[in-house]
């Protein structure tokens, strides 16, 4: 440890609730990253995450393992969940009522599925009903008892951490700051309301959203963006904010999964006679980017440049119907498994084992976002094709020299870059782009910047 780096017996308070293990996702992996490397520069992390009970099927228990133990954990319930799921059985008893008299039916006994059914629209209307009174990514059943919590918490602690979604947290860090006189660095993976309120297809709600936001940044004393571009944005929307207060911690890649990544090469024998394996992780946010796709490969078969047995898609993360509709529509289904829900280990064995790895940007936050799947891409050292035509994502896969950028408006560039992945595996050439690893994304050095900005502001220090 660096001598400036002083201060091992500091404690941070991080309110990440839903934004870390055993919750699945890219944003836990982000504070579960700064939390495994903070106690190196000086800063004991103390975190506060949903019990993994409360978590349904948003949970990943394999994340627990990758928990260090010098982090000091405290599991909240989630009211919400516990909520829906006693809402669910109240009013599914119609279901069980139907199966349990299957024998003998009364006529007042609903179908099971239109039971289910029923639960499901009440369930989604009352999630409706709360989210157009507190706004979204607030949760007023859990606020006050984590609040507690917290308030409790920051007793012994120097500062306070909090990251979004779930903008909660920002609500939650702001009273503990209130009360405690603690310094507080806020992290936005995305933002909440400037330039990103639209997509919510709520109109309603805009000026209470944008006030909140408004107010986070002003109490805060720094502000964590993931790209320039989303700082830039910021700044444009309120002149008022000081550029030195908001700072750029981009997304990155864990040590751990670097060393496994590079352990999956060491042993990967490539076969030409396997297919070629385009691997998308995660949810495909893009229907156009994915269509673009399925006519390249369709293209590709067309032409004879490969056969069926030549080329696999996987797809770690459910599909919508539209989108599985275009596997269909493109006579391709053959070609892809059903897409399953993987646990985070898994998943990464599997990039570390893929010929392709896919991102897409989406049109509507390209400019401002990059996917956090594609800095676990670059762990496990495959090559990455980029969905994207311009924008934070296509800027980093370009400079970083991970893999190729291509415009889902032209399949052709698709196609090309399929076709000289096929010639190289077909003549064991290892890929231009294997085995490619950009320091910069090292999430140890990333989480000595957020520790630089806990010691700038930290308070405590000067009692």
């Amino acid at each position: 440890m660096s001598e400036d780096l002083h201060k091992p017996g500091e404690r941070v308070l991080m309110i990440t609730v839903g934004a870390y293990p055993p919750s699945r996702g890219p944003g836990p992996l982000r504070a579960l990253g700064f939390s495994r490397h903070l106690p190196e520069f000086g800063w004991q992390p103390v975190v506060m995450t949903l019990r993994g009970s409360d978590l349904g099927s948003l949970a990943d228990a394999s994340l627990r393992d990758r928990i260090p133990p010098h982090v000091e954990l405290h599991e909240m319930r989630n009211w919400e969940y516990i909520w829906r799921s006693r809402l669910r059985k109240v009013l599914g008893r119609g279901s069980e009522h139907a199966s349990a008299t299957a024998e003998s039916p009364q006529p007042e006994a609903k179908p099971a599925g239109a039971a289910e059914s029923e639960a499901a629209a009440a369930e989604t209307g009352a999630r409706s009903f709360l989210m157009s009174l507190f706004g979204p990514e607030v949760y007023p059943l859990s606020f006050l008892p984590v609040l507690k919590a917290a308030k409790r918490l920051a007793a012994g602690c120097h500062a306070i951490f909090s990251t979004s979604p779930p903008f909660q947290n920002h609500l939650l860090a702001r009273r503990v700051q209130r009360v405690t006189g603690l310094s507080w660095v806020a992290d936005f993976r995305d933002p909440y309301a400037v330039g990103v309120w639209h997509l919510r297809g709520k109109p309603s709600g805009r000026k209470t959203a944008m006030r909140r936001e408004r107010a986070v940044l002003q109490a805060a004393d720094a502000v964590v963006v993931v790209t320039e571009a989303m700082k830039d944005m910021y700044l444009t929307a309120d002149p008022s904010l000081l550029p030195d207060r908001l700072h750029v911690i981009s997304n990155g890649y864990d040590e751990d999964l670097a060393f496994l990544g590079e352990s999956l090469q060491r042993t990967l024998t490539p076969d030409p006679k396997t297919p070629l394996t385009l691997l998308h992780a995660g949810r495909f946010y893009a229907d156009d980017a994915l269509d673009a796709l399925c006519r390249a490969v369709r293209g590709l078969l067309a032409s004879g440049r490969c056969t069926p047995s030549d080329i696999r898609l996987e797809f770690l993360g459910a599909l919508t119907p539209s989108q599985s509709a275009l596997l269909k529509q493109y006579d391709l289904l053959e070609l892809a498994p059903p897409p399953r829900r993987v646990t985070q280990r898994e998943a990464f064995e599997r990039m570390g084992r893929a010929d392709v790895l896919l991102v897409e940007a989406g049109a509507n936050i390209a400019h401002y976002a990059v996917r956090a799947k594609l800095f676990e891409y670059m762990a496990a050292r495959r090559p990455v094709l980029a969905l994207a035509e311009k924008g934070e994502t296509a800027r980093i896969v370009k400079t970083s020299g991970v893999g190729g950028c291509v415009r889902p408006s032209h399949p052709s560039e698709i196609e090309a870059f399929i076709a000289e992945r096929l010639t190289e595996k077909r003549t064991g050439r290892p890929s231009v782009f294997a085995n490619r690893l950009p320091t910069e994304f090292d999430r140890r050095l990333l989480t000595r910047r957020l520790a630089e900005l806990l010691d700038a502001n930290d308070r405590s220090s000067s009692t």
